[in-house]
């Protein structure tokens, strides 16, 4: 389907060579505003925030051996391992979910945001464990995190934290508001 200009601009054209405006072109019209009044609002913003999941899970997935902070303590191996992959899938089941606009993508988001925020509050519970996964996290700077005070850059990073949870809140307010997206056939 042409854009509603190229179709405005193509019946100005045919009206001044035929000098006066014809049934088709009338109808090109018609089809054109109602294809405009059709568009899915939101569709940018969802289909864009899917691509940043899928990203997300390419991100986590590569990053499959680091540490992880997990109830009170960081941890490696298999429990670090199960954890990058469960945390992949969420964002992949997000990601499709959100491009196909399926009502089970808004699940898969929510659940999604479920599971964030649950992680996100376990890390910011066990404070002992969240610096740990710091100094662990800032390898090359690690003499710079020596030097500010371990209360001062865990509230830093637990602020960090909150703002990131109220983004992602928002965003699932948004979602929320959308929903409709999801029960539309695309």
């Amino acid at each position: 389907m042409q854009p509603f200009s190229q179709v405005l601009l193509r019946c100005v054209v045919d009206h001044i060579r035929i000098d006066r405006l014809n049934y088709s072109c009338a109808n090109r019209i018609w089809k054109g505003l109602k294809a405009m009044a059709s568009t899915i609002k939101g569709r940018t913003t969802i289909r864009s925030a899917a691509v940043l999941f899928l990203v997300s899970a390419v991100f986590e997935l590569m990053d499959y051996n680091s540490v992880v902070a997990l109830f009170g303590a960081v941890r490696a191996g298999a429990a670090a391992l199960m954890y990058h992959f469960v945390i992949t899938a969420f964002y992949i089941l997000s990601g499709i979910g959100l491009w196909t606009a399926k009502p089970w993508g808004y699940r898969a988001f929510m659940a999604t945001t479920a599971i964030y925020t649950l992680d996100k509050v376990q890390l910011m519970l066990f404070p002992q464990a969240l610096y740990d996964y710091i100094l662990q996290q800032l390898t090359v700077t690690r003499e710079l995190a020596g030097m500010i005070p371990k209360e001062q850059l865990l509230q830093y990073f637990i602020i960090a934290y909150v703002v990131l949870l109220l983004c992602w809140w928002g965003f699932a307010l948004y979602i929320r508001m959308r929903r409709g997206y999801f029960h539309r056939t695309s």
